[in-house]
């Protein structure tokens, strides 16, 4: 480990898997000692996760919860395509438009003030080119949002539409 010189690096991640908890644990710990400005480290569960960032871990994932988490979003709300957290309560979240949604402008539907989503962009046509969101625009058949919310206006907006 040491003659990968971690030290001399801005990050380093430790992605030790479920083989070997003690060895992530250790291998983060040697880092930490190592003297690496950033280290992100791979958790199987959340005392695995808790270990970690006792030991000088930075930041924690696991890759299996988070996109168990996604999964669910995207199984619970059929319009969804892509989410992921974005901060500490907010979500940037890809959505199908809902048919009832065609043909309105952003300015009509009025997102913010009723959901409190923002759109920050639209996926458009085939291959899906990213537009700047206009409010006067009418939205068209198989356009997406991409909007920043908080988790919970998902299953609102889902439902008002």
């Amino acid at each position: 480990l040491s003659r990968l010189h971690p030290g001399q690096r801005d990050a380093v991640v430790c992605a030790i898997g479920d083989d070997s908890k003690e060895a992530s644990i250790i291998c983060t710990a040697l880092l930490r000692q190592m003297g690496v400005p950033w280290i992100i480290s791979r958790a199987n569960d959340v005392m695995h996760q808790r270990i970690l960032h006792l030991v000088g871990a930075h930041q924690v994932v696991n890759p299996e919860q988070e996109f168990g988490k996604r999964f669910a979003n995207r199984l619970m709300y059929r319009n969804v395509v892509a989410d992921m957290p974005f901060g500490e309560d907010l979500h940037l979240t890809e959505i199908k438009i809902l048919s009832a949604m065609v043909g309105k402008t952003l300015m009509e539907l009025e997102l913010p003030r009723r959901f409190g989503v923002m759109v920050v962009a639209i996926r458009r046509g085939s291959p899906g080119r990213i537009v700047q969101p206009l409010p006067g625009a009418p939205l068209q058949d198989g356009d997406n949002l991409v909007i920043i919310s908080h988790e919970a206006a998902i299953p609102q907006l889902s439902k008002e539409f």
